[in-house]
């Protein structure tokens, strides 16, 4: 049980370094190591109550909203920032880089967050919410990825280009709205749902070298 807990992304993220098309894997060592930092740093930001847990109500509206502000929003511009400002590369390799940087830190952040939170480890948990994030990144770092070669690469296409930059923006709630459904349903069905949103974002992931050179 705990194995896939702390397995499940770091395996995502080995494959995404080593499948891509465009860099080898070496070139992703900075990336994955500003993820463990910034992971390192929140994680002791949460331990000593800097953000505080979310309360459940009745009503999903402000779970979701919390979900994706406290496990998304801050997490990536965190992220982002800090290797926007150390990284002085291209925006090709940049885009190629998200994937690493963010599954690095959802790597650390995902089973420490589970294991000290106050939710009890059902099989959404152990199980869901890791393939929820593997699909939110795989998602964000293809768009990304396509969003960029459409803008600026050989084949420009900037109106496709700009639509992929604006798919990330509802792909960024899944996670929470996945998860605020399964609270309030308690069903089974929502692991498969992650599995299935994880599988569909490996797919793309695997297949957008096809589309943009």
């Amino acid at each position: 049980m705990y194995t896939f807990l702390f397995a499940c992304i770091p395996a995502f993220l080995l494959l995404v370094c080593f499948s891509n098309g465009k860099y080898s894997w070496k070139s992703f060592i900075p990336p994955v190591a500003i993820g463990f930092l910034v992971a390192f740093v929140f994680y002791i930001c949460k331990k000593f109550m800097i953000f505080n847990r979310y309360v459940w109500t009745v009503d999903m509206v402000p779970a979701v909203l919390n979900g994706f502000v406290y496990d998304v929003l801050i997490p990536f511009l965190a992220c982002l920032a800090a290797f926007f400002l150390f990284d002085r590369s291209k925006m090709r390799y940049k885009a190629e880089a998200v994937g690493p940087l963010m599954l690095m830190f959802y790597a650390f952040m995902v089973p420490f967050g589970i294991l000290t939170g106050d939710d009890l480890l059902t099989p959404f948990m152990i199980y869901g919410k890791p393939l929820l994030f593997v699909g939110m990144v795989l998602f964000v770092s293809s768009f990304a990825s396509l969003g960029v070669g459409f803008t600026f690469g050989e084949r420009k296409l900037i109106p496709l280009g700009v639509l992929f930059f604006l798919l990330i923006v509802p792909v960024l709630f899944v996670p929470s709205l996945i998860e605020a459904l399964w609270y309030y349903e308690g069903r089974f069905v929502f692991v498969i749902v992650s599995a299935v949103f994880a599988g569909l974002g490996l797919l793309l992931h695997l297949a957008r070298n096809v589309f943009v050179h």
